[in-house]
């Protein structure tokens, strides 16, 4: 049971990721006015996402503000590659799974994450509906890989 749930879990926060692509087929026009407030919702839920998992483990607060610091002006300067993103909320998704409250709030702040992130990623696929949902799929298919990988390694 405890396979499923985490296994359950791990596909509906990929899903947010398709739940973007959709609003990119259904609002194509608001897609251009609203990227810079796309941007600046994935660095938010990042870094939320982030702090919460830091503060679960008792991290100084000093030392989170420093590293959520480092981590804007970073992404601000060279805009990290959403891969890489996905690849740290995959860690952060099998980190949290042991306090339940925790991973309920990793898991709902990853799905929403893949709102933005799913549109940005097929903002230029918008033509291509196949193709952008193919892209998506693999450009993004190592979240699951190394979030399962962990846990089916520990728990069975």
């Amino acid at each position: 049971m405890v396979l499923l749930n985490y296994m359950l879990a791990l596909v509906v926060t990929f899903l947010g990721l398709f739940v973007g692509l959709v609003l990119v087929f259904t609002a194509t026009e608001e897609l251009k006015a609203g990227r810079k407030f796309f941007i600046l919702l994935t660095r938010i839920i990042f870094s939320l996402a982030f702090v919460l998992l830091l503060l679960s483990y008792s991290i100084p607060w000093w030392l989170i503000v420093i590293m959520v610091i480092a981590y804007f002006a970073v992404d601000y300067h060279y805009r990290i590659d959403e891969r890489y993103i996905y690849a740290l909320l995959a860690v952060i998704f099998f980190l949290s799974y042991r306090n339940q409250n925790l991973f309920i709030l990793e898991s709902m702040l990853i799905f929403l994450y893949g709102f933005p992130a799913g549109s940005l990623f097929c903002e230029k696929l918008v033509k291509k509906k196949l193709l952008a949902i193919g892209k998506l799929f693999l450009n993004h298919l190592h979240y699951l890989i190394i979030a399962a990988l962990p846990f089916l390694v520990v728990y069975l």
